[in-house]
């Protein structure tokens, strides 16, 4: 499982032969979230907090081209 940014205490990764839509997990220590790339809509969020959710969120549409392109490269 690749890890495609890491910010502060946030880990975003996208796991290789991942089924579904493209989407990110995000996790920091007990904590883990999945997000649609595109659309931004959390499929799951254990533990997060709002705040930390919201810079998750922050990251993806930051850096959006970026997971987009490691979606593609990691599940073709």
């Amino acid at each position: 499982m690749p890890k495609v940014l890491e910010f502060r205490n946030l880990v975003f990764r996208i796991y290789f032969n991942d089924h579904g839509r493209p989407h990110v997990h995000v996790i920091s220590g007990n904590c883990e979230a999945k997000i649609e790339i595109e659309t931004l809509k959390v499929i799951s969020n254990k533990s997060f907090s709002k705040k930390d959710l919201t810079k998750a969120l922050e990251k993806i549409v930051e850096y959006n081209d970026e997971f987009l392109e490691a979606w593609e490269e990691y599940n073709e």
